[in-house]
């Protein structure tokens, strides 16, 4: 079983302060690891966050690794960013790939961190090397997914995800379509104009 009371060092949390601002919500936390992450509301184990309201919308988690738990906060984070993204989440986690609440998290997040070190984290039960035995990945979920790779972007490699240029290509698609609707506008007026004149 994995050791749960990982708690999230102050450099780090100093990077998602500077993507989030004040963070609202630590919906996996104590008040021993709030010291440093200063959210203004946390649940901790007896409060069984991943259930709990997510009635905030600055969020940082960094859930705890054994399961069901993993998955459960993993899967809420999905939900409560497709429900409503207005919302900024940044959810932290161990690189497990292959499993299917992290291709969950890969396919609805805006873009992502892989790090290019392991992050060591703090505890009751840590020290040392025995601190993170494992990669971790940052994900970001929100409208600001600039910001946050100019913040993490020197903590490992920047990944922009599907769901992410999705939205950019639609954006794009827009922007050409007014402009053929202008363009064609114009084109109609002159045809009208050189039809007064009968020249056409």
């Amino acid at each position: 079983m994995a050791n749960d009371e990982c708690y999230t060092p102050l450099w780090y949390m100093d990077l998602v302060r500077k993507v989030l601002g004040t963070i609202q919500l630590d919906p996996a936390s104590c008040y021993e690891a709030n010291k440093l992450v200063q959210a203004k509301k946390i649940y901790t184990k007896a409060d069984k966050g991943q259930f709990a309201p997510w009635d905030r919308e600055r969020i940082f988690c960094n859930p705890p690794y054994s399961q069901p738990e993993a998955t459960e906060f993993a899967d809420r984070a999905v939900v409560e960013y497709l429900v409503d993204t207005n919302k900024e989440i940044i959810f932290l986690q161990n690189s497990q790939t292959g499993s299917d609440w992290y291709q969950r998290l890969l396919a609805t997040c805006s873009n992502l961190c892989h790090h290019n070190k392991r992050i060591s984290f703090y505890g009751p039960q840590l020290s040392g090397k025995d601190s993170n035995r494992n990669d971790s990945t940052t994900f970001y979920f929100g409208r600001f997914p600039e910001t946050f790779r100019a913040v993490f972007e020197e903590h490992g490699t920047i990944l922009y995800t599907q769901g992410d240029v999705i939205r950019k290509v639609s954006s794009s698609m827009m922007v050409q379509n007014r402009l053929l609707l202008e363009q064609n506008k114009r084109l109609s007026a002159r045809i009208e104009e050189l039809s007064q004149l009968k020249l056409i």
